[in-house]
């Protein structure tokens, strides 16, 4: 493939080119979902390992999004749905599959956790759907987006207190504020629990809290370590988390500066190296690195010891192990959290004070300089290095003064490799270094993002869809039918259909009721005017009291009506005749009770043996 080709077919690697470029991808995502969240995916310029263990880690978004939404179900169960991701080698979405063990894990926790902040008394069951224009495995963060996305979703339907509007305005409040409310923190501490299942027990909430941010800059997160030894059972693990304390500012809030968005003077970018990883598996990893280290350090300790007999003179060498064989790994994490505050000062510097070949320098110094404490840690490959190793000479081929940077971003062990250079001069030179690296090293190997092509991201965590507070997405505006739905469980949820589906639910449904039409069905049989006295009637009161479900309502408390004035019209024109009507064409009885006087009585409407549903709208 020539270079020219190459650019051709690529897509740019943001929400709104892919979502021009495959509309019926996300109008098929969002017919399914009356409740969507989306999170932005990220990368890490610092921090990978030393945040596992309480240190400062730099994350910046992307604008490319992962989208996750909840299909109530009129079972208890939790089910997979949809999962598309988008392969930017090949230009297209794909089916990917569930891994089977970290689903049934995390649907356990699921389980646990919605009890707790479920208003509903009976448990709902949801199918689980996800779309996600962040390619998978590759360092990105999909699993910490998933789970800040899940998390949001699932207390929008079932902790009727975590209203939309509530999201959106504490999204916007400064970190110090957002982490002290009490609702984030809820929701947060769920992502953080979801995300340690996708890393294997081990995650610093980096991953989980990220996309929750609104930022055009990037989030520095440190929390304090109270994480239970490795390889301890989840219940340990998720209560370590309940307990943690976790902090995170957005780079201008930290350093106390401010200047416009995307006032960069850099460009930076992503390439993929040819090889996914898999950060649960690289993670567990880390416990017989540490080990190693920790096993050394003993050894030399003991032969000191020996050697040399005198405290004082074993105590003044700096190179003895002073504290325990532990501290030899300590350091080494000690040394990676070092150049993570060096890279976010020299960051603030020059986004602060603008360009400049001493300020440029020393942030690429940095980045390279974290790479090579990397290699210790054996994260980094062949061909990561050989990826680096090309970008540097291609600034010095170009005699960029400054230099440029590039590391491994995320776990390492492949995925993708983040390179920063002066803004405007790499550009060409890029395309290039690609076309390159894909015909004499490794074909799989691509341009994943680039700042001056796909745009910066600044919006965090969004509510994409939630029907029930009126929030519709773009991709359901035509042939979507709207019908809430109260099933026999008693659970009353919103679902979207097809016109074609909601055609054949008509023809089953036990009790529909068309709000718009104004005509009601019993199993696929359209109620005459001889049936029901007035059926517009009926159905706004059916309507209202569904909105009230379980309740008894005062007359005086329903829209005005001449229905509603007198017990014996209401009974006798509008409840009498539909519970009739349903019993004698299905067999069971209609759970609409009323009792009291004549201009002073209640109405009730229970769940039963009956499924009931209302067309309220259609896009």
């Amino acid at each position: 493939m020539s270079m020219s080709e190459a650019k051709m077919q690529r897509i740019a690697m943001n929400s709104k080119s892919l979502q021009e470029h495959f509309p019926q991808v996300y109008r098929d995502f969002f017919s399914k979902c009356p409740i969507a969240v989306s999170a932005p995916g990220s990368f890490i310029w610092s921090g990978e390992y030393a945040s596992i263990f309480g240190g400062f880690s730099i994350t910046q978004l992307l604008p490319c999004r992962v989208y996750v939404g909840i299909e109530p179900r009129s079972t208890t169960e939790m089910a997979n749905g949809l999962y598309l991701v988008f392969n930017p080698s090949l230009g297209k979405f794909e089916s990917h599959p569930y891994d089977p063990l970290i689903r049934a894990e995390i649907f356990k926790l699921l389980k646990v956790e919605i009890k707790k902040i479920a208003i509903k008394s009976k448990y709902q069951g949801f199918v689980l759907h996800i779309l996600s224009e962040v390619p998978t495995e590759r360092g990105l963060n999909t699993s910490g987006a998933i789970s800040a996305a899940l998390a949001t979703a699932l207390h929008l339907t079932y902790q009727k207190n975590s209203k939309p509007e509530k999201i959106k305005k504490w999204l916007r409040l400064f970190l110090s504020d957002l982490t002290r409310n009490h609702l984030f923190d809820q929701i947060f501490r769920l992502a953080w629990k979801i995300e340690s299942i996708y890393h294997a027990g081990v995650t610093s909430g980096r991953g989980a809290f990220v996309p929750f941010v609104h930022s055009a800059y990037p989030v520095i997160y440190f929390m304090i370590n109270q994480s239970p030894s490795w390889g301890s059972e989840p219940k340990k693990i998720f209560e370590a988390i309940d307990k943690s304390k976790y902090w995170g500012f957005r780079l201008n809030e930290f350093f106390d500066f401010e200047v416009p968005s995307y006032h960069w003077p850099i460009d930076f970018g992503l390439i993929y190296s040819g090889y996914e990883n898999s950060t649960a598996s690289i993670i567990r990893m880390i416990p017989n690195i540490q080990e190693d280290f920790m096993e050394v350090a003993g050894k030399i300790k003991e032969k000191i010891h020996q050697k040399i007999t005198d405290p004082k003179d074993r105590e003044a060498c700096r190179f003895y192990d002073h504290g325990g064989k532990e501290a030899a790994w300590e350091k080494i994490i000690e040394a990676l959290g070092i150049i993570s505050l060096k890279i976010a000062s020299s960051l603030e510097t020059l986004l602060r004070k603008g360009y400049s070949e001493e300020h440029l320098q020393e942030f690429f110094k940095s980045l390279n300089q974290y790479q090579n404490i990397l290699h210790i840690l054996e994260a980094s490959t062949t061909s990561i290095d050989h990826i680096c190793f090309s970008v540097f000479e291609r600034g010095r081929k170009l005699d960029i003064v400054s230099g440029v940077g590039a590391k491994l971003t995320g776990a390492g062990h492949g995925g993708d490799v983040v390179f920063a250079a002066p803004i405007g001069i790499f550009r060409k030179s890029v395309e290039e270094l690609i076309n390159e690296l894909r015909t004499f090293y490794n074909k799989e190997i691509s341009l994943d993002y680039a700042s001056w092509i796909d745009g910066y991201e600044e919006e965090g965590i969004k509510v994409e869809q939630c029907l029930e507070g009126k929030i519709y997405s773009s991709f359901v505006s035509r042939g979507i039918a709207k019908v809430i739905h109260l099933n026999k469980q008693g659970n009353l949820h919103t679902d979207l259909y097809t016109l074609e589906e909601y055609k054949n639910l008509k023809k089953e449904a036990d009790l529909l009721l068309d709000n718009i039409n104004n005509e009601i069905y019993v199993k696929g049989q359209h109620l005459t005017s001889k049936e029901i006295h007035s059926a517009s009637k009926t159905i706004d009161i059916v309507q209202f009291l569904l909105n009230h479900v379980g309740k008894e309502i005062k007359n005086s408390d329903f829209p005005e009506s001449s229905y509603t004035r007198d017990r014996n019209e209401l009974q006798g024109k509008v409840i009498g005749p539909l519970i009739k009507i349903v019993n004698r064409k299905i067999g069971y009885k209609l759970n609409l009770k009323i009792n009291g006087g004549i201009v002073d009585f209640w109405v009730k409407l229970e769940p039963g043996n009956l499924d009931i549903y209302l067309l309220e709208e259609i896009f």
